[in-house]
């Protein structure tokens, strides 16, 4: 999962709030957006390509999901 978040600030200088105030004042306000995203991930990390495996890597693969795989008991190879 990956989060981003980004604050803006919206400042107003020189408001008057009534006739009889002493002088201007200001106006402050925030606005948070957050934002989550769904990062894919391979055995080997996040952001990984999996063109960029060499072939060791992608032999490993192969053998944990031959392995891991529903049904796929391949304990005895004729």
């Amino acid at each position: 999962m990956h989060r981003t978040t980004c604050t803006r600030e919206y400042r107003k200088t020189g408001i008057s709030y009534s006739p009889g105030s002493s002088g201007p004042s200001s106006l402050v306000q925030f606005h948070t957006i957050t934002r989550k995203e769904r990062t894919r991930a391979t055995p080997y990390g996040f952001g990984v390509d999996m063109t960029s495996l060499s072939a060791s890597q992608l032999a490993i693969l192969a053998a944990l999901g031959l392995t891991k795989s529903p049904g796929g008991n391949l304990k005895y190879l004729n």
